[in-house]
């Protein structure tokens, strides 16, 4: 047991001026008090630092880490570095947490557990134009299928906001975030958290607030380095799902679905963010994507609900290039 706070809220922050004031100010308004909160400021340009330190002024528990931008991964281990508590969480900057957040997390798992990972829920809050609507999402480890198994895996082991770990475990096994990665960051640390056999409890608290909105991101883009990303998502995935489950053939099923959820990502991409590329080009794109090792799907995808996803599935399935070139051509042409 740690001498020191309960949880080491780990903030990498970048460019957020927008946002950083009600992320900080949903910590302050915990129920339970034994937390400290890790600003690491990697190289913010805007009023980003300047909003922090009023809010350092106002609380000890608060404390900024200036470093020279290096992205995600290595702001995380930056902080990490200067926690304390008994459980890590990092916390996105442009998020916000329900004030029990926290204690429900904690008081949802028995004491006598001791896990070293506590995977809750979350809420995503979709900011669209002026519209604004909130979806509830919970873990369902109760696995009946391979669709089951592929969401959970996607929706709730593939993040690192919706986890507490605990600290000892990830400096005991040196587990830190591979420097300069990025996408798959948090699925490839978990797929290195795995190898340690570690004690996961599932919580259905729901009170980490997740921001989707139409702000440009790194996924909003196309480049040639997301086959490969890709490639190396469906690799940790395989180590992940095997960890979670023992059956083969199902986790292949499980995979199957990933891997058609990210050619559809990928082509979606392509057409998407890349206007200036010629047409013929596009489908020699996807001709690759489609003979990529860890991409290519031998079986047809079970489990797909839409009329619009079946017939997708059954052309990547069958790789039917030009098809698929056609499909999504149309589509960006509406």
């Amino acid at each position: 047991m740690s001498n020191g706070p309960l949880i080491s809220i780990v903030m990498p922050m970048y460019n957020v001026e927008t946002f950083i004031g009600q992320a900080i100010e949903s910590i302050l308004s915990q129920s339970i008090s034994e937390w400290e909160l890790i600003i690491v400021n990697d190289g913010s340009k805007d009023s980003s630092l300047d909003i922090a330190k009023r809010y350092v002024s106002k609380d000890c528990r608060i404390r900024i880490l200036n470093k020279q931008n290096g992205g995600l991964s290595d702001a995380r281990n930056y902080g990490l570095e200067a926690t304390e508590g008994q459980y890590v969480h990092f916390f996105d900057s442009d998020d916000w947490v329900s004030s029990d957040f926290y204690e429900q997390m904690l008081d949802s798992i028995p004491p006598q557990s001791d896990p070293d990972i506590i995977i809750g829920g979350y809420v995503v809050e979709t900011f669209d134009n002026k519209k604004h609507w909130s979806t509830e999402r919970r873990p369902n480890t109760d696995i009946q299928d391979p669709k089951e198994l592929s969401n959970l895996l996607s929706g709730f082991l593939n993040f690192a906001w919706n986890k507490l770990f605990k600290r000892e475990f990830l400096i005991e096994h040196k587990l830190t975030y591979e420097k300069g990665l990025k996408l798959i960051e948090d699925c490839e640390f978990m797929s290195r958290v795995v190898d340690y056999n570690p004690k996961i409890k599932y919580s259905q608290a729901i009170g980490y607030h997740y921001r989707n909105d139409n702000r440009p991101t790194l996924s909003k883009f196309f480049d040639n380095s997301l086959i490969e990303l890709s490639e190396r998502r469906i690799k940790s995935s395989r180590k992940i799902l095997s960890f979670i489950h023992t059956q083969k053939s199902f986790i292949e099923q499980s995979l199957n679905i990933v891997r058609i959820n990210t050619i559809r990502f990928l082509i979606h991409s392509l057409f998407a963010f890349t206007h200036n590329i010629p047409i013929w080009k596009k489908y020699e794109t996807i001709k690759r994507i489609l003979g990529t090792t860890e991409l290519k799907i031998t079986k047809q995808v079970n489990g797909l609900t839409s009329v619009s996803d079946r017939i997708t599935s059954l052309l990547i399935t069958h790789r039917a290039t030009l098809l698929l070139t056609i499909l999504y051509f149309a589509k960006e042409r509406k």
